[in-house]
C-alpha cells in the first residue's frame, strides 16, 4: 500500500486515508474521523498540481457502523470561482419520518424528508445504527 496506483486526486485521497489508518491497530470512530480530518489538510496543503489545489474532496465513507460525511471543496479553485460552481458541490442529509437519515449531493423530493445543507469544510459523522449525527468544522 506504499505507492499509489492510479491517477485520480480520488485514488491520492483514499489512499492517504487508508496509509493513516493502517499506521494504527486502532479503527474506532474518533481514529477515523482524525485519518480523514489530516488527510484534508494535507490536501489543502500538498496538492498543487495542474491547475491548481484540489476542486472537491467530499466524499462518503463508511466502517459498517458509522458513515463519515465530507463536505469540502475549495471556492478560491478557478474552475469553481470562474463557473460560479459552489453550488455544484453540495452535500445534504435529509431526515426521514422514521428518523431514517439520507444522504446525497441534491434535496430529493420525497415526501416527508426534511434536507439540511452541510456546510463546507465539514465532516459528519452519522451512527448507523441510531441515526444520529454530528457535524464538524475542519
Amino acid at each position: 500500500r506504499g505507492r499509489i496506483v492510479g491517477e485520480t486526486d480520488s485514488e491520492y485521497y483514499f489512499h492517504l486515508i487508508i496509509r493513516d489508518l493502517d499506521a494504527s491497530l486502532e479503527h474506532g470512530k474518533e481514529k477515523v474521523s482524525d485519518a480523514i480530518i489530516r488527510t484534508v489538510h494535507a490536501l489543502r496543503v500538498d496538492t498543487a498540481h495542474e491547475g491548481g489545489h484540489f476542486t472537491s474532496a467530499s466524499s462518503i465513507l463508511t466502517d459498517g457502523r458509522f458513515a463519515y460525511v465530507l463536505r469540502e471543496f475549495d471556492e478560491q479553485h478557478p474552475f469553481v470561482t470562474r463557473n460560479n460552481a459552489a453550488g455544484y458541490y453540495t452535500l445534504y442529509i435529509g431526515q426521514g419520518p422514521r428518523d431514517e437519515r439520507i444522504v446525497c449531493s441534491e434535496q430529493l423530493p420525497v415526501p416527508q424528508v426534511t434536507w439540511e445543507l452541510l456546510p463546507n469544510h465539514s465532516l459528519t459523522v452519522v451512527d448507523l445504527v441510531t441515526g444520529a449525527y454530528e457535524t464538524h468544522t475542519i
